[in-house]
């Protein structure tokens, strides 16, 4: 579609819009942070977006910025629209607002099955049941050509797990010790920002993402546990909330 409006080849297009569409992730993380924790703890938070997280890991594997326009990269930015969305839905619930909830979070789905399943599982726990209800009839109607493909077509048999059970290994059994020693201060500063941030939601985002990123890890030990998608789409979520809650905690220090 956007190569069709700007009148130039796919190809190009995928190169030469990567770094306006992934715009969207630090405006996207930007605006939650601020609704979340402040302008000021905002702005430091976007700055370990920005030139922290991009240090210790590849822009494909951490939530950072990147011209290149990889699909688990470009799909954090909605995943952030939609939770900012949903901590309006979740304050004060409307039919309404659950049906934006679901429409961002049908898009996301449609971008990346990782961040709407981390999604999904944070609505479970903030929304009450009629949002939720009503958010996932509207997620199912975006997400329906999506969908309609891997259900109504393929009923859900996957041929080939190779895919969703690929290890980065950073983000793998072996490997993870490492990260996190790479990651110590932005680990420490993440949970004390626990303290300074009450919002439930970024407790229900940190715990959800932290959950599925072990179950990622137990995998690797584990093989006869079915794949979701590969482990560090989940703990780039993770890293997320504690970047958002570290800039909290510089900002109130």
């Amino acid at each position: 579609g956007g190569a069709a409006l700007a009148r130039v080849p796919t190809l190009m297009f995928d190169v030469q819009a990567g770094p306006w569409l992934n715009l969207i992730a630090p405006i996207g993380f930007y605006l939650l942070c601020v609704r979340l924790a402040g302008r000021g703890a905002a702005f430091l938070a976007l700055v370990i977006f920005l030139f922290v997280n991009g240090r210790t890991a590849p822009a494909l594997t951490t939530p950072t910025y990147s011209p290149w326009l990889f699909v688990a990269t470009f799909a954090q930015g909605l995943f952030y629209l939609t939770m900012l969305a949903m901590t309006s839905a979740a304050g004060s619930p409307t039919d309404r607002r659950a049906i934006v909830v679901g429409s961002l979070a049908g898009l996301t789905f449609l971008a990346h099955t990782g961040p709407a399943v981390v999604l999904g599982a944070i609505a479970l726990f903030v929304l009450p049941l009629r949002s939720i209800l009503v958010a996932g009839v509207a997620a199912a109607a975006v997400a329906s050509p999506f969908l309609w493909s891997i259900v109504g077509h393929y009923h859900l048999a996957v041929l080939n797990p190779v895919p969703a059970g690929w290890k980065w290994l950073p983000i793998s059994w072996d490997g993870f010790p490492q990260t996190l020693r790479a990651n110590a201060l932005l680990l420490a500063m993440g949970f004390a920002g626990l303290f300074v941030v009450r919002w439930k939601i970024v407790r229900v985002w940190l715990a959800v993402a932290v959950a599925l990123s072990v179950y990622g890890l137990v995998r690797d030990v584990v093989p006869a546990l079915p794949p979701i998608v590969p482990t560090f789409h989940f703990w780039r979520y993770a890293v997320a909330a504690l970047t958002m809650l570290a800039g909290a905690v510089l900002w109130a220090a």
